[in-house]
């Protein structure tokens, strides 16, 4: 157990975080691109409760919808698992290190604890200033996907990681 303890590595863990959480979000806005419409509708109606008559889609295209972009979710933790574990497999770095990311993220997740609603007028900036909203989505989900594998892969991460003193 002492061997275990010893193996883990804190710096990897919260860098493989921080790029996890930025996967997590890309691939949450990347998804409002499967439906246009229906996203444009929301944008514009973010303020009010619209009333459920005169809302122009069905009940399936909004399910399916709001499905689609909660897995959203799940998938980019996942591929930022499977990124990072990967990258800790090739390095040979041990390989708990990466699990645990996965399990603190997915518990972030699940308890909400991820601070999107405070962080996202930082990370949606970007695409504010693009003429149309699939621009917007595009640009602001491509920059998160960005930074995620920046921090998976830049030189400096792995030198932060290997280094051996302490931030």
């Amino acid at each position: 157990m002492k061997e275990i303890l010893k193996r883990l590595n804190w710096k990897i863990i919260l860098v493989h975080f921080i790029a996890t959480w930025l996967f997590i979000h890309s691939f949450y806005i990347l998804s409002y691109l499967h439906d246009i419409e229906f996203t444009e509708f929301i944008m514009k109606n973010k303020n009010e409760t619209p009333v459920f008559e005169k809302i122009p889609f069905d009940t399936k295209r909004m399910s399916n919808f709001f499905m689609i972009t909660g897995v959203s979710k799940f998938i980019g933790l996942l591929v930022a698992f499977i990124i990072s574990l990967s990258i800790s497999i090739y390095r040979k770095w041990f390989w708990l290190n990466s699990v645990l990311v996965l399990i603190i993220a997915f518990v972030f997740f699940k308890l909400d604890l991820l601070f999107w609603d405070y962080l996202k007028i930082i990370f949606r900036f970007i695409g504010g200033f693009m003429p149309n909203i699939i621009l917007d989505f595009l640009v602001d989900g491509l920059v998160l996907l960005f930074l995620g594998l920046l921090v998976f892969f830049s030189k400096k991460s792995t030198q932060l990681i290997n280094s051996e003193k302490n931030i």
